[in-house]
């Protein structure tokens, strides 16, 4: 009874291993060779969509803003200047101190 346990133990082992190093192998041979190809053809593709994608946004953005009228620009233009004076002005004003308050 003992002799057939240990023999379906050391099986198993036996198993197990040769069954691990096969795959172990299998993978470092096959599967991690093209894997490396793929992401050197990823990192190709890449670098080619990065370069499209900045010209298409900055032709975009440039159709955008030759399509605003005029007045739009102007306006949107004084708009942020005048929040930019006002948040400057609020800084200030926290730091130094109100004059109309004293």
């Amino acid at each position: 009874m003992v002799q057939i346990f240990l023999t379906v133990i050391v099986t198993a082992i036996l198993t197990a291993a040769l069954t691990s190093v096969f795959f172990l192998i299998l993978f470092k041979k096959v599967v991690v060779p093209k894997l490396d190809e793929k992401v050197e053809e990823l990192k190709v593709i890449g670098s080619t969509v990065d370069e499209q994608v900045s010209r298409g946004v900055a032709s975009g953005v440039k159709k955008a803003i030759k399509g605003l009228p005029t007045a739009t620009v102007k306006e949107t233009g004084r708009t942020v200047a005048e929040l930019g004076a006002g948040l400057v002005e609020g800084g200030l004003t926290s730091f130094f101190g109100d004059k109309n308050r004293q």
